[in-house]
C-alpha cells in the first residue's frame, strides 16, 4: 500500500509541474492490466481523477486566456479517445482533448479493474481454503493413526485421543466460521467496490457535462463577439461615409460663398466707378 501511495504521489507531482503544452493523451494514467488487489484499482482511480482535475483546469485556463485576448480561432475536432466532435480555441485543442478523454470511459475501466481484483482475491481465498482442507485431512489421518495406536496401548490413551480430536474438531469449526466470515466480508467489499464504481461513473458524467457546457458557452461567446465586431465595422464605415459627405458639402458651400463675395465685390467696384464718373461729370458741367 505504501508503494502504491508513493507511485500515486510521484505521478501527481509530475503532472502538476508539467507545462501546459506537454499534457497529452499519452500522459493519461493506464489501468493495471492484472491487478492483485482493489488497492491497485483505487490507486489508479486517484491518479485518473487527479489527472482529470488538472486537465480540466488547464483547459479552462487556456480558454480564459483566449477569451481575454478576444481570439476568434475556435475550431472543431474529433476527440482522440472516440468519435465525438468537439470545439475549442485552436491553441487549446490538445488540452481540451486531454480533459475530455480523461473522463471518457473511466467508470467502465474502474469496474473492469475491480472485477479482476475481486477475482484475484477470491482465487487467493479459495486456494487458502483448499490448502487448509488438505492440511486438515493430513492431520486427521495422523490423528486416526494415533487413535489406532492408542487403542492398542490402552483405554486411557484412547480417551486422550478422543479428547484431542474433540478439541481439534472445535478448532476446525472455529476456523470454518472464520473462513465463512472472510467470504462474507469479501462479498460485502465487492458490493462496495461496485457502488464506488457507480459513484465514479456519476462523477465522470457530471464532469463531462460541465465540460460540454463550458465549451458550448465559449462557442456562443465567440459567435456574439463575431456579431459585435461586424456591427462595429458597419458603424465605422457609416460614420466614415457621413464624415466624407459632410466634408464635401462644406467645401462646396465655401466655394459658392467665395463666388458670391467676388460678384458682390465686382458690383461694388462698378458702383464706385459709376459714382466717380457722375461726380466728375457734374464738376465738369459746373465749371465756367
Amino acid at each position: 500500500m505504501l508503494r502504491l501511495s508513493v507511485l500515486s504521489t510521484t505521478f501527481l507531482v509530475s503532472v502538476l509541474i508539467a507545462p501546459a503544452s506537454s499534457l497529452k493523451a499519452d500522459d493519461r494514467p493506464v489501468p493495471p492490466a492484472d491487478p492483485k488487489s482493489r488497492e491497485e484499482c483505487r490507486a489508479y482511480q486517484r491518479q485518473q481523477m487527479d489527472y482529470a482535475d488538472i486537465a480540466v483546469k488547464k483547459s479552462r485556463e487556456c480558454s480564459a486566456r483566449n477569451r481575454e485576448a478576444n481570439h476568434e480561432d475556435i475550431v472543431l475536432y474529433h476527440a482522440s479517445c472516440g468519435g465525438n466532435v468537439l470545439s475549442a480555441f485552436s491553441s487549446c485543442t490538445e488540452l481540451a482533448d486531454a480533459a475530455w478523454c480523461a473522463l471518457a470511459g473511466v467508470s467502465e475501466k474502474m469496474s473492469a479493474c475491480f472485477e479482476k481484483a475481486n477475482a484475484a482475491e477470491q482465487k487467493r481465498l479459495t486456494d487458502a481454503l483448499a490448502r487448509n482442507e488438505k492440511q486438515e485431512k493430513i492431520e486427521t489421518e495422523k490423528l486416526l493413526q494415533g487413535q489406532y495406536a492408542a487403542a492398542e496401548t490402552g483405554t486411557d490413551d484412547l480417551q486422550r485421543s478422543l479428547q484431542q480430536e474433540r478439541e481439534r474438531a472445535g478448532r476446525l469449526e472455529q476456523d470454518l466460521a472464520a473462513a465463512r466470515r472472510d467470504v462474507e466480508t469479501q462479498t460485502a467489499l465487492a458490493a462496495k467496490a461496485t457502488d464506488d464504481a457507480s459513484q465514479m461513473k456519476q462523477a465522470a458524467d457530471y464532469s463531462a457535462a460541465e465540460l460540454r457546457k463550458s465549451l458550448q458557452q465559449d462557442q456562443e461567446r465567440a459567435s456574439r463577439l463575431e456579431a459585435d465586431l461586424a456591427a462595429a465595422r458597419r458603424d465605422v464605415e457609416t460614420q466614415t461615409a457621413l464624415a466624407t459627405k459632410l466634408s464635401n458639402d462644406a467645401s462646396q458651400q465655401e466655394q459658392e460663398r467665395a463666388r458670391r463675395l467676388e460678384q458682390d465685390l465686382a458690383a461694388a467696384r462698378h458702383d464706385v466707378e459709376t459714382q466717380t464718373a457722375l461726380v466728375a461729370k457734374a464738376h465738369g458741367d459746373a465749371a465756367p
